[in-house]
């Protein structure tokens, strides 16, 4: 079964390819709004994240530079699972 989600698109103006760190941080800008798919766009380049539901994951695909998708969907992946294991989240009534 396929997802689908309002695609947010990120274009981004600078001149240099941008960094990793600026690549997560708009990522989580995104991400803290709530978006499940995401569009970074870079000089014709784009790196594409969608989330699963059904498999609590992040996929990605493309490439803006040295920095790929698939390696920014890890790291999104890597973070959920810390917060999952090291943090009880409360619902609060």
């Amino acid at each position: 079964m396929s997802e689908l989600h309002t695609i947010a698109t990120a274009k981004l103006d600078s001149k240099r390819a941008p960094s990793h760190a600026l690549i997560m941080r708009i990522a989580g800008v995104y991400l803290a709004a709530g978006h499940k798919a995401i569009d970074l766009e870079w000089q014709g380049q784009t790196i594409e994240l969608t989330y699963s539901s059904a498999r609590r994951t992040w996929h990605g695909a493309g490439s803006i530079s040295q920095e790929s998708g698939q390696n920014i969907a890890a790291e999104l992946n890597d973070i959920a699972a810390f917060i999952v294991d090291h943090f009880k989240i409360l619902a609060i009534k």
